[in-house]
């Protein structure tokens, strides 16, 4: 069962917000225009009893990646660059999750800690998790990306994570996390 509260002291909503929530092998609650092609891609994997394992929306409304445990995948990106390219390399049962990011950057979590990225912060590691992807290849758990360079997160190991431009009140939910077990993921959204 799932349960959203929202308190309008505490929260902004935002209500033109795309979204997909997976639950169980397949089930979804998704707020995305049913001609959308990430809704159409969805609509075929439940029609087949794949099961869906991994899904991604991106700033722009034409981004999605959706991926099932058959190694089946669909997605929306710039033809030709290199998500695209590397999505069409890659065997889907191995895809443990995606993120788009600012500046149609993109990290590609395998479920064996490898981490296929187009990040920035390659020459330096505030502007973006390039470094902190290439510190922990291999171990890498997650990777999280606002739409600002400059916020980011990459969970690696047993609890362990490097970030930069994250707000105190997150550091502290996530260290409140940390303290009660397992953090599995992080996912970031859109700053308000």
């Amino acid at each position: 069962k799932t349960q959203l509260l929202f308190s309008s002291s505490h929260y902004r909503i935002h209500y033109n917000m795309n979204y997909i929530i997976i639950k169980g092998q397949n089930g979804n609650f998704r707020s995305i225009p049913s001609s959308n092609n990430a809704d159409i891609k969805l609509r075929e994997f439940n029609d087949s009893d794949l099961t869906i394992t991994c899904v991604a929306l991106g700033g722009n409304k034409d981004r999605y990646a959706v991926v099932n445990d058959k190694g089946g995948s669909g997605w929306s990106f710039v033809s030709g660059s290199s998500f695209h390219t590397k999505m069409k390399e890659l065997d889907g049962s191995d895809i443990k999750q995606i993120e788009f990011g600012y500046n149609d950057s993109f990290a590609i979590v395998k479920n064996n800690g490898y981490c296929n990225h187009c990040t920035m912060g390659k020459d330096n590691g505030k502007t973006g998790p390039w470094q902190a992807i290439e510190r922990h290849q291999n171990n890498v758990k997650y990777v999280a990306m606002t739409d600002k360079s400059t916020q980011w997160i990459v969970g690696y190991g047993n609890n362990g994570w490097e970030s930069y431009g994250m707000s105190s009140a997150f550091m502290s939910h996530l260290r409140d996390a940390k303290s009660d077990g397992t953090i599995k993921s992080v996912t970031l959204g859109q700053i308000n």
